[in-house]
């Protein structure tokens, strides 16, 4: 909530949450999941998008949501749409 705009649509200290999904695409959506739990693993690996979002959002480290299950994420991607 302190990183993301409230009408999800508004980049703010963290990109906008609405399109996330569309974001991602073109990657496995294991490769969203992994985003969320633990961006800067995403960052280390090289992953093209995750490192796209950092060149942009840098120094801001997202928190690392480890304990999220699939289905966690699952319904968060839900309310955002």
């Amino acid at each position: 909530a302190s990183c993301h705009a409230r009408d999800m649509k508004t980049k703010s200290t963290g990109p906008a949450l609405a399109g996330a999904e569309q974001a991602w695409a073109e990657y496995p959506r294991a490769d969203l999941y992994a985003w969320i739990r633990n961006s800067q693993a995403m960052i280390a690996k090289g992953h093209p998008r995750a490192v796209q979002i950092w060149n942009e959002y840098k120094p801001t480290i997202m928190t690392s949501f480890t304990a999220l299950t699939d289905d966690d994420i699952e319904s968060i991607m839900l309310y955002i749409q």
